[in-house]
């Protein structure tokens, strides 16, 4: 028995429209027409199709629920749309008026079938385009009674609209479902009148009712140079600025503050190893005037200037070494004072240490008075005050 179907209009709504258009795809028509239109169409259903084979004549084809699927999985973005079929299925010489830029399938009247989204070219809109049929290349057998059960779809070229009034699509339900003109609102619901226009708040509530995104509706360009967008994006520059600067303050005051602590720390280390080298210079003093013999007046001498001495060894030879050259640049100035004095310091051949004579010891003054002039020969007028007292 076959079986026929009588074609239906279906009110599809419009959010369904945007669900089978991708964001992209919205997006790279809307650069070149800011109100496209879009419309759902039926291309192929469950049931019998009567299809023109080209070179030949009407078929009828018998699409069960496995066909329908492979039909609508052959649907994909970018296939032309031509007012009405050619007389082959190639694109030569003929115009597309839109293409597919979606699909989905759908449960019409308890039947599968396949939905393609298609957009319509802004010149072609005002045409009357309410049946669809698809261009193919289909496999399929014949039965007994000579219907064609199709097997499968090699290629689906184009998609042909038509009106309804002349045109008799090869699915009987092959129809237009719905249409939608982007942001163009009438009494509340989408429409295709372009004469229509909207205000303010009506592209603002179909923006929030479509859930378009801000890159969806604007090129990168008008979103960047919006002054909203500039002034963000100033304000957000200034703040990583001046954070930027804070932290290169901070750090700048932690280094500061570390080379500070480290300044401090080497200079506690040189006080510690000064007050070291002192305490340890003066030991070593102390021993090297006992171990060559110095008078008590070389002895003195050498004292009073031991807080000239300087030194940077860090060994105890060297250390010695170091004392020792102090004390005969001591002893050499001691003897060019006595002389500046006019005093002969009498000699003595164990005050240096390389073995040149010295002062002598001063062994006949022990336990004299070194303050009393006659009993000192560096204190001038020592001799005047020797003379008397002789």
């Amino acid at each position: 028995m076959k079986q026929y179907f009588k074609a239906q209009f279906q009110n599809m709504a419009q959010s369904e429209i945007l669900d089978m258009i991708s964001s992209d795809t919205l997006a790279r028509i809307k650069q070149k027409d800011p109100s496209p239109e879009f419309r759902a169409y039926v291309v192929g259903h469950e049931g019998e199709a009567r299809p023109s084979m080209v070179g030949g004549g009407e078929m009828v084809f018998q699409y069960l629920q496995d066909a329908v699927v492979k039909l609508g999985n052959k649907i994909r973005q970018g296939i032309a749309v031509f007012m009405n079929h050619a007389a082959t299925n190639t694109h030569e010489g003929r115009k597309p008026i839109g293409e597919v830029v979606g699909k989905k399938f759908a449960d019409i009247a308890g039947k599968l079938s396949a939905i393609a989204a298609l957009y319509i070219y802004p010149e072609y809109r005002n045409k009357k385009l309410d049946v669809a049929s698809i261009e193919a290349d289909v496999e399929y057998s014949l039965d007994d009674s000579g219907v064609a059960q199709v097997e499968s779809f090699n290629n689906l070229t184009g998609i042909a609209l038509g009106d309804g009034n002349f045109s008799r699509p090869a699915f009987p339900g092959a129809t237009l479902l719905a249409s939608l003109q982007a942001f163009q609102k009438s009494q509340g619901k989408f429409t295709h009148n372009r004469e229509e226009k909207m205000t303010l708040e009506e592209i603002k509530e179909a923006i929030k009712e479509g859930k378009f995104s801000p890159s969806q509706l604007f090129a990168k360009e008008v979103l960047t140079s919006d002054q909203i967008v500039v002034d963000h994006v100033r304000a957000e520059k200034q703040t990583e600025y001046e954070h930027a600067k804070r932290v290169e303050r901070k750090l700048q005051e932690e280094r500061e503050a570390g080379m500070k602590k480290e300044k401090d720390y080497e200079a506690k280390i040189a006080e510690f190893s000064g007050a070291a080298i002192r305490v340890k210079s003066s030991e070593v003093l102390k021993n090297l005037i006992a171990e060559r013999k110095l008078n008590e007046q070389q002895a003195a001498f050498v004292n009073k200037n031991a807080g000239t001495f300087k030194t940077e060894a860090k060994e105890d030879d060297l250390l010695k070494l170091d004392i020792n050259k102090f004390i005969d640049g001591q002893l050499k100035e001691f003897t060019e004072v006595a002389k500046i004095l006019g005093v002969k310091p009498p000699e003595d051949d164990k005050g240096t240490s390389d073995g040149s004579k010295g002062a002598a010891s001063g062994d006949d003054d022990k336990g004299k008075d070194l303050e009393d002039v006659k009993n000192n020969p560096f204190i001038p007028g020592h001799e005047e005050a020797a003379g008397e007292k002789k």
